[in-house]
């Protein structure tokens, strides 16, 4: 009898056991789980981080530039450059014996993988794409508050604030561009409301992977031209 009952204690013994370990298993597995999802984690946020703030320097060096006498893109209408200049953001901050032409080296803290930044939502093809295109106003360098003409020539803001309309510099064109498709040239293209619709109707399509730029535009609720 002694020896049965030792036997039932060991065997209750090894499955306590058992129990016991079968439970640190799964403890020590859950453990690693959580330090690995937690590690993955971390490495979002902080290349997240890493993303905001070269996209911050991005932006001060901009700003720099431009404080520095840095020119618009050629899309200003020809032979109107300098007369424009005096109706166009900060053009009390810009050079007034500045000519047109010439060239500017920056250094850049990475390679974007594109330069659509529509779908690139990098930090540098952005960069990129303001030093190409410009916008349609700028915010006042010296009162940020106040946002003063570029693309756009004028606005008027409804009373309720929800309507926005937008008259558009005449003369501005596109940059010339070579088709590298079909080799066709086009130069001197018109820039029309018609295209600032097309972008908007671009970045609102579902199927177009741009959330980044998208949300930007959730309260939009159409365009009119």
């Amino acid at each position: 009898m002694a020896r049965r009952d030792r036997s039932v204690s060991m065997a209750a013994r090894s499955s306590a056991t058992t129990v016991l370990l079968t439970i640190l298993t799964l403890v020590a597995a859950l453990g690693f789980y959580l330090l690995i999802t937690a590690t993955d984690v971390m490495r979002s946020r902080t290349e997240s981080t890493v993303r905001e703030v070269q996209a911050l320097r991005s932006e001060i060096e901009r700003l720099r530039l431009l404080v520095e006498g840095g020119a618009l893109s050629g899309a200003l209408p020809g032979g109107r450059g300098q007369a424009l200049r005096s109706a166009l953001a900060n053009a009390d901050l810009r050079d007034p014996a500045a000519v047109d032409g010439g060239g500017i080296s920056i250094r850049v803290g990475s390679e974007a993988a594109n330069l659509n930044a529509v779908i690139n939502n990098d930090a540098m093809a952005s960069s990129y794409w303001e030093m190409a295109y410009d916008a349609l106003a700028a915010r006042n360098m010296k009162n940020p508050s106040r946002w003063e003409p570029l693309l756009a020539e004028r606005w008027e803001i409804s009373p309720d604030r929800l309507t926005y309309t937008i008259h558009l510099r005449r003369g501005v064109t596109w940059h010339d561009v070579t088709d590298p498709s079909t080799g066709r040239v086009f130069t001197r293209v018109p820039v029309t409301a018609h295209d600032f619709a097309f972008y908007v109707d671009v970045i609102r399509n579902p199927g177009i992977h741009c959330e980044p730029v998208r949300n930007y535009f959730s309260d939009l609720d159409r365009i009119e031209v």
